[in-house]
């Protein structure tokens, strides 16, 4: 369901695609320490002498993290990654002692990750029997019928909660597109429409104002 465009989402929590992010800087710190090393010479554990006092006083090697990280989220990512997950991203880069190069390295195979993703579920959906093909225009439609109905336009969650789809790549996963759709369809049949205008109670007439016990029609 690609209607499902995110707004907004932040908070101090941390969200799933930050925690993700969060790894992949890990993981990025984890391959870069191991590149290059090479197996200790035979015999150097037990070095004395001049050969020793050469490894003395020396100071470990200095932190990659610079003072302030420089990163940048991509203009076509801006729904998947916002500031609030850049602070979290450059508090595990600056732990895991990663380059400004090496972060934004790791950032950007992070939000490219989360693209391959959706793409995958979207294909998905339109290769399913039931939902896609030639009906995924109209589950899309339902889909949408099916979020306005229980999230409508002004609801204070709707905007968090089409972010959040949008940020695991869930608003094209077909689980997601055919409960909503599912949802909507039965919306329809019931004569609810695609709005929750019709969740509200109705205007009582004068009568029933009167006579409490009145049944609605």
């Amino acid at each position: 369901m690609t209607a499902a465009a995110g707004a907004e989402g932040k908070g101090s929590t941390e969200t799933p695609d930050a925690a993700a992010a969060a790894a992949a800087a890990a993981a990025a710190a984890g391959n870069k320490e191991g590149a290059g090393k090479e197996p200790p010479a035979a015999g150097a554990e037990g070095k004395t002498g001049a050969e020793g006092k050469e490894g003395k006083g020396k100071e470990p090697p200095a932190s990659g993290a610079p003072e302030t990280y420089k990163l940048s989220i991509p203009d076509d990512a801006k729904d998947l990654f916002d500031a609030d997950d850049l602070k979290l991203f450059e508090g595990e880069a600056r732990t895991n002692k990663l380059t400004n190069d090496d972060a934004q390295a790791a950032l950007n195979e992070h939000i490219e990750s989360v693209k391959a993703a959706s793409a995958k579920f979207l294909a998905d959906t339109k290769a399913d029997s039931t939902y896609g093909g030639e009906k995924f225009a109209e589950t899309q439609r339902l889909a949408k019928v099916g979020l306005d109905l229980i999230r409508p336009d002004g609801h204070t969650r709707r905007d968090s909660f089409m972010r959040f789809m949008k940020r695991v790549g869930a608003d094209n996963h077909i689980e997601v597109v055919s409960f909503l759709a599912d949802l909507g369809r039965r919306a329809s049949e019931d004569g609810q429409g695609a709005t929750s205008a019709s969740l509200k109670p109705k205007a009582k007439t004068p009568e029933q104002k009167l006579y409490d016990n009145t049944p609605e029609t």
